[in-house]
């Protein structure tokens, strides 16, 4: 990774090395479970994914990812916004999730909001209100 702390995009890089005697391809797989906040988020989630190219036996190929504020963000409805909450994300590397190779943490100091939208269901009255009837 290229810092410890997100600000405004993080860029994670991996060396894939093939250790075996055969030529072959490699799926490499970024997960990412975020700091449970406002919103219940899933424990993992895949965030970005690539193959290799054809690795010779003893070759390597470094493979880039890129993950932008809206990559991280949840949506909360009491701010409609897709929301970066703040706290330690940890960034899994693997070939399937459950096959992690490395992980790594960063922090979010504090709320980014990836993307302000237009509330266009606003309730006149709560749910909770409309419920009871």
């Amino acid at each position: 990774m290229n810092t410890n702390t997100f600000t405004d995009k993080l860029e994670v890089s991996v060396t894939i090395t093939n250790t075996g005697n055969t030529s072959g391809k490699e799926v490499v797989q970024l997960y990412l479970t975020a700091p449970q906040d406002k919103v219940d988020k899933p424990v993992i989630e895949l965030k970005a994914f690539d193959k290799t190219k054809v690795l010779k036996p003893n070759s390597s190929q470094t493979v880039k990812f890129i993950l932008n504020p809206k990559d991280l963000a949840s949506f909360i409805d009491d701010d409609s916004a897709w929301v970066v909450e703040k706290g330690v994300y940890t960034i899994k590397i693997g070939t399937s999730s459950l096959q992690i190779k490395q992980t790594a943490n960063f922090t979010v100091a504090q709320n980014i909001i990836a993307e302000k939208v237009h509330d266009v269901f606003k309730l006149d009255i709560p749910m909770n209100a409309v419920l009871k009837y």
